[in-house]
């Protein structure tokens, strides 16, 4: 199981443009126009751009407060949004960190405003440009008209979220509100935007040109000749050397069948995975079930495993929530399920346009861990859980950029 590379995404990204590009028949106001009507059922409330001035602030400005899971059983509307106020905040500063100041602040405008200059800019051979302007684009030319007829009797919680608690129903009820009414506000501009194949050609170009450090690296990684690929990046990283070409070169030395390269390669994602949640998870999967050449030692595969999860991967610290539950180990996934729940409210996983999923899924494993455990456990689970926070909570901020 060999994680895909974002440069893939991306480029897959581009496929997907040049696609809705060719199939979009509907105009802005076509789609505001059939936004499902239980997202109208809800807060209507229109948000535009300008009023979205807390994302445009200066990375240095302080983080709104992240609501406590208090406030969400006292007053879920205040705690909704409290969050998304965060939410966008955190989201902002992970679009500086991944993109730079300027394009991160080119994304907060509304879509038809940030198009021109983004394409320019992406002309000029800016990937990250390029990057988020088909951001825009997917996300404008994915919206498809919603079913019709009265809204559902059902809320949005009850229907997709039955077993959660009602103040997390009512927590959840309230982001996916408000959410909507800022999607459909940004959807109304949503004109000019991503509808020229010759852009999605312009992408393609841009990111598979030979110059490209990033495509070397990928292509290289990726030659069926493990002997051929690890010469073509050890001579690549020479050249210019990266944290995701040392990842990769890793990767291939751990297959290899020559055991000093495999050492080698050990040690390299070993000392990669004190910071890279990819690098552990791979070491973490490679442990327990070998890869290539390599057989590993499954009892080793949990502390990596961990690592994974303390920096903060949402799916590391599912996958280690489900397989200490599966073990039995209810108090100790009760402590993780917490920590990734503290996480979601502080709007650490939001990256674009943030939404109810992290948190939803977060609250979900909490509660019906807890349900499970006696007192005892659940002092035991505190008590563990605190221990987590302490050694890793700092170190996820800082990595997904929600600190503060």
């Amino acid at each position: 199981m060999k994680a895909r590379p974002a440069l893939l995404i991306a480029i897959a990204l581009v496929a997907l443009l040049a696609l809705f590009a060719l199939m979009r028949h509907h105009d802005a106001r076509a789609k505001h126009e059939s936004v499902a009507p239980d997202a109208r059922a809800g807060n209507t409330t229109s948000v535009s751009p300008a009023a979205s001035a807390d994302t445009r602030s200066p990375t240095g400005d302080p983080f709104p407060s992240a609501p406590t899971r208090d406030l969400v059983d006292r007053d879920a509307g205040a705690a909704a949004q409290l969050w998304q106020a965060r939410a966008k905040r955190a989201a902002f500063a992970r679009q500086v960190k991944e993109f730079g100041p300027e394009v991160a602040r080119l994304m907060q405008l509304a879509p038809d405003e940030a198009w021109d200059p983004l394409v320019e800019r992406a002309k000029d051979g800016d990937i990250a440009a390029a990057t988020a302007a088909m951001l825009l684009a997917t996300t404008c030319m994915a919206t498809t008209p919603g079913p019709k007829g009265p809204p559902p009797v059902m809320s949005f919680a009850e229907r997709f979220y039955p077993t959660l608690s009602d103040p997390w129903k009512a927590f959840l009820n309230r982001i996916d509100e408000n959410g909507r009414a800022e999607h459909d506000e940004r959807m109304k501009h949503c004109e000019g935007v991503g509808n020229a194949i010759d852009f999605a050609m312009l992408m393609i170009d841009q990111f598979l040109r030979p110059e490209n450090p990033d495509v070397a690296i990928e292509m290289a990684a990726d030659n069926r000749d493990s002997a051929q690929a690890i010469a073509d990046l050890r001579e690549l990283l020479a050249a210019s050397p990266s944290a995701r070409g040392e990842l990769l070169l890793g990767d291939r030395l751990l297959e290899s069948n020559d055991a000093a390269e495999q050492a080698e390669g050990l040690a390299m994602l070993e000392r990669l995975a004190k910071t890279d949640p990819e690098a552990a998870s791979r070491l973490a999967y490679c442990v327990a079930s070998s890869c290539g050449a390599f057989r590993g030692d499954p009892a080793s595969a949990r502390r990596w495993l961990e690592y994974a999860a303390g920096l903060g991967d949402q799916s590391a610290i599912s996958t280690l929530v489900s397989q200490l539950d599966a073990q039995g180990d209810l108090s100790e996934a009760w402590a993780w399920a917490l920590f990734e729940l503290d996480l979601a409210l502080n709007g650490c996983f939001e990256f674009f346009q943030p939404s109810y999923a992290y948190i939803a899924r977060a609250a979900k494993d909490e509660e019906r861990l807890r349900k499970r455990l006696t007192p005892g456990d659940q002092n035991a689970g505190l008590a563990t859980y605190y221990s987590i926070s302490g050694q890793w909570e700092q170190k996820a901020e800082v990595r997904l950029s929600c600190a503060g």
